[in-house]
């Protein structure tokens, strides 16, 4: 959001620059037309971050959502188990119950068995030492019974099978609070998730009128450069081939010197040196506009550069005044301004010459 916001602020400059007062020639135009594409590139780049934050929150979103499925699976399984060992282990008790002791008793003590066994087999012969011996046998009963209780496995099973359900009720509460906390997390993601796909579908949306603004901007200042690119090129060979001359520097200086020969005291060989004191300058605009400067002030070097700012002001041309102040200037940016002057003071002469014409 922050970077669309930034991009929206200088977008938002950039139109004040571009709607205020200043004029721009080709070399402005094209340096705007770089920075209109660099930002429309950063708007790009900040969709593309925003579609791989929302990528990255779906994927979250489902891995808790297959946490979440695998959790559920297990508690369903662990209550499968727990109801199919109550079932086993009552039907295995049961039959323990019954079977155990005498099988017990027959492995522990089967001399007595067998001893039992003669005894009752010679009773018929020897009643009283039959009935000693009964006796005695009768003394091993309680041993029967002690055996039992000790062998009943009811209430140590029992007692397991507590201890079993206890423990897997407290792994299914265990779980169940971990679904709980689960349930809660993946319901506050979803709330972010929701709340960034919002932000996200409007910064989107923001984006995409920027894009289509920039680039309906791009299209007209493209045209516009293209208008001036064309008008300008027309003038320029105009005058190339008005003064004979093979590049634009020579031909402009040709138009200079031609319109300045009236004024012996003003010389000019180069876009370099000699019109730093705006002498030049305004003696072009006496030339072609005698009632918008007095001649004597051409002799007066301490003043042309003042008036030469405030002639361009005029002419409505955007003139640096640093040009009329420092000893050396670019060529390049005086070539500027004096083609400047030449499409202004060229063209209303035309434009005057075709009106008394009509």
């Amino acid at each position: 959001m922050s970077c669309v916001r930034e991009s929206i602020q200088r977008r938002s400059d950039f139109y004040c620059t571009l709607h205020g007062t200043k004029s721009y020639t080709g070399t402005s135009l094209g340096e705007e037309l770089q920075a209109a594409l660099s930002e429309l590139e950063k708007a790009r780049e900040s969709l593309r971050l925003s579609q791989s934050e929302c990528a990255a929150l779906r994927t979250t979103n489902e891995k808790l959502e297959a946490d979440l499925k695998a959790t559920l699976e297990e508690l369903q399984f662990i209550r499968e188990e727990k109801l199919l060992r109550k079932s086993a282990a009552g039907n295995t008790f049961s039959r323990l119950n019954y079977v155990m002791p005498t099988c017990i008793i027959s492995e522990k003590f089967p001399a007595l068995v067998n001893r039992k066994r003669v005894l009752l087999q010679q009773d018929n012969t020897r009643p009283q030492t039959a009935r000693k011996t009964n006796e005695k046998f009768n003394q091993f009963d309680g041993v029967k019974s002690f055996d039992s209780s000790l062998i009943d496995c009811t209430k140590v099973d029992e007692s397991r099978q507590s201890w079993i359900s206890n423990k897997l009720s407290e792994k299914i509460a265990c779980l169940e609070e971990e679904i709980e906390g689960l349930n809660a997390l993946i319901e506050s993601e979803r709330r972010s998730h929701k709340a960034q796909l919002e932000d996200f579908i409007i910064a989107v949306k923001a984006a995409e009128r920027e894009r289509e603004e920039a680039q309906a901007e791009l299209n007209r200042l493209l045209e516009v450069s293209r208008t001036i690119s064309s008008a300008d090129e027309m003038l320029w060979a105009n005058l190339m081939q008005k003064y004979q001359c093979s590049t634009k520097w020579s031909a402009l200086l040709a138009w200079a010197q031609a319109h300045l020969a009236d004024y012996p005291t003003i010389f000019v060989t180069n876009f370099a040196r000699d019109w730093n004191d705006g002498r030049a300058f305004c003696a072009l605009v006496h030339h072609f506009q005698p009632k918008m400067v007095d001649r004597l002030i051409l002799e007066e070097p301490k003043l042309c550069p003042v008036l030469a700012v405030q002639l361009a002001e005029k002419l409505k041309m955007h003139v640096d005044p640093k040009i009329f102040l420092n000893p050396t200037q670019d060529y390049r940016d005086v070539m500027v301004v004096v083609f400047e002057l030449y499409k202004k003071l060229v063209t209303d002469e035309e434009q005057t010459r075709c009106s008394l014409d009509l």
